[in-house]
């Protein structure tokens, strides 16, 4: 093994390892030889320090140091060469975790950061780092040396990721980053954004004096079907039936703008909403969106009957007296 660096002479140590033989430390300038290996495949490792890059890591017989078919009687030698980086060829990776209240994946004007998440960068030359989101939902992974770069969000339970999405590269369900940094390149804006399912509900009752509000004497009926309908309200969603309280809920529903209906029965009569005679919600990230209540009483009739009254009494005499 030959160690070379630039620039020449630097005092930095490099530790190689090859296979299980115990590792060995170099600096610009001096070698090192393993004696007396049996034939067989050998894989030569060096530790890269910060602030340095391996610019080049060749073997004599023409193969990779990670991959020597070293047969009986050969002698093979790679040289390593490593260049110190400098202020001005250091990289770096930075970013926000927002909360995505409406969940279209973009870091709106009026979305706040989230302080406290975990950010996690590997790759390059470095091990695995992971960092923890400021105040102002930023983070950074300064001083990096070029090379590719994996950037992943921690996950937390009843969250989801809206930004970045369309890849897997974090794991089932997981979206990140893949960067490939060349020296002094500032990668910024690599946002994550995530949000928290919200609900609708409410309560159908029986409007007995038809005012259209929920009074305390009136109760709710049940197994009435209520509707939940895309923005548009034709695209059907989903629909639930009320409990025996009258109430109904719609649970675990993304961010978004949701029309919300009754199913007429036949005979009775809607009292609210009216003009128009359903709701249209917009939920937020992790609301929960109560109150959205429905009125109806039974139709009433009322009988009576027109007769000749012959005598003028006021009683309709049936026997004598015609419709």
């Amino acid at each position: 093994v030959i160690k070379q660096t630039n620039p020449q002479d630097a005092a930095q140590t490099f530790t190689f390892t090859l296979n299980d033989e115990t590792p060995q430390s170099l600096s610009d300038g001096e070698s090192y030889v393993y004696e007396n290996l049996p034939e067989g495949s050998y894989s030569l490792i060096e530790n890269v320090p910060d602030g340095w890059v391996q610019a080049g890591a060749t073997c004599s017989d023409g193969s990779t140091p990670s991959g020597i078919a070293l047969a009986e009687g050969e002698n093979v030698t790679c040289t390593f060469t490593n260049t110190e980086l400098t202020d001005s060829e250091f990289a770096s990776v930075r970013g926000t975790k927002f909360l995505d209240s409406n969940a279209n994946g973009e870091f709106d004007e009026n979305e706040t950061g989230i302080s406290g998440w975990f950010v996690t960068l590997a790759g390059g030359e470095s091990q695995e780092v992971t960092v923890e989101t400021d105040e102002a939902g930023n983070y950074s992974f300064p001083d990096l040396t070029p090379g590719t770069y994996l950037v992943c969000e921690g996950t937390r339970e009843g969250w989801y990721e809206s930004s970045p999405s369309g890849n897997t590269l974090c794991g089932i369900g997981g979206a990140g980053y893949e960067l490939t940094l060349v020296a002094g390149q500032n990668s910024t804006g690599i946002n994550f954004g995530n949000y928290q399912n919200g609900s609708i509900s409410g309560t159908k009752f029986n409007d007995a004096n038809g005012n259209g509000e929920f009074d305390e004497t009136e109760s709710g009926l049940w197994e009435w079907t209520i509707e939940l309908y895309e923005e548009d309200g034709e695209t059907f969603i989903d629909s639930i039936e009320t409990d025996e309280d009258g109430f109904y809920e719609f649970a675990e529903l993304t961010p978004g703008t949701y029309v919300v209906k009754e199913f007429a029965e036949e005979g009775w009569i809607q009292t609210l909403p009216t003009n128009p005679n359903f709701y249209t919600v917009t939920v937020s990230s992790g609301e929960q969106v109560s109150g959205k209540d429905f009125g109806n009483f039974e139709g009433i009739s009322i009988v009576g009957y027109v007769w000749n009254d012959t005598n003028a009494d006021g009683v309709w005499q049936k026997d004598g007296e015609t419709p």
